[in-house]
């Protein structure tokens, strides 16, 4: 049985529109044509694939079953069409991705440098946000990759659990006495000067949440945007400054900082690697993922996760 593949096209824009009228001018034949080539195609395949109607066509049972099946096939085209565009097109291929500050400046810039080595003509736009925001951008496709600190319920959204953040308090030199021993509560430092995320960040309602669990209200002396920032006014002595370990562990080693040898002991917080469902990754994008992914397995054995 020898079938034409324009016959499967006719037939699926046919069904799709659910008249042969308006199938006939999206295709640019003749209606008369098309009405051949779907007889032509209910004779091969030996059954009545549309009931027809003074309102137009619509599938019969044995009709709407090829009609998944051509439907599944051509999403599967249309796919395969767009990443040979991508790897043939003259122009730069781009992929736009969005985290927050830290996780830009400590996590995704490393990995984008590693990745250039391997793609070093490829445009990476960074969307710099918070968190929902960056859930909000995938789901609208401004973006295709996300690194988020929350998750949420979102059945149309995909998360991948890239990495925890440990959380400790570090100080400069003028309270170098808080990093022990002995250890230090949580209720002492109180007494001293706190800088903490702005209270509108996921990381600050994280800590804060923690803190109430412990019994306690901390309001601090000063808010900081990111860790660059709250490790700078550690390190000039304006107080006590609470940052993702992870992140401080460079300048912890090289006495720049000291962590506070607190006795509690602070839950880590989950970062996510985040993408739509329904949207096929582009080809560098995909190839993207495989990298953070690669990459977080590497580093969660060291300095990204205990």
């Amino acid at each position: 049985m020898n079938l034409e593949f324009i016959y499967f096209e006719y037939f699926y824009e046919t069904a799709t529109c659910g008249n042969i009228t308006l199938a006939s001018q999206k295709l640019h034949i003749t209606q008369p044509a098309l009405s051949k080539d779907i007889a032509n195609l209910e004779s091969i395949m030996q059954c009545k694939l549309f009931t027809r109607s003074v309102k137009g066509v619509s599938l019969t049972d044995q009709g709407s079953i090829l009609y998944e099946a051509v439907k599944q096939s051509y999403v599967l085209l249309n796919n395969a069409k767009t990443k040979i565009k991508e790897l043939s097109d003259f122009s730069v291929p781009e992929i736009n991705i969005a985290a927050g500050n830290d996780l830009t400046s400590f996590v995704v810039l490393p990995w984008l440098k590693m990745f250039r080595l391997k793609y070093p003509d490829i445009i990476v736009k960074i969307l710099e946000a918070r968190s929902l925001d960056i859930i909000e951008a995938i789901k609208s496709e401004e973006v295709e990759l996300g690194l988020s600190h929350t998750k949420t319920n979102d059945s149309t959204l995909e998360f991948y659990n890239l990495f925890n953040l440990d959380y400790c308090f570090v100080v400069g030199d003028k309270y170098q006495f808080l990093s022990g021993p002995p250890s230090v509560p949580l209720q002492k430092l109180i007494d001293f000067p706190i800088i903490l995320f702005p209270s509108k960040s996921v990381k600050r309602q994280h800590i804060d949440s923690f803190f109430k669990n412990q019994g306690l209200v901390i309001k601090p002396a000063y808010e900081a945007g990111n860790t660059h920032l709250l490790m700078q006014f550690a390190e000039s002595n304006m107080g006590i400054a609470l940052v993702p370990r992870n992140f401080a562990e460079q300048k912890i080693k090289s006495k720049k900082l000291f962590e506070v040898d607190l006795i509690e002991r602070i839950p880590q917080e989950e970062v996510w690697l985040v993408w739509k469902k329904s949207k096929e990754l582009s080809h560098f994008a995909s190839k993207l993922m495989l990298h953070i992914k690669e990459q977080s397995k590497q580093i969660c054995g060291g300095l990204l996760k205990n």
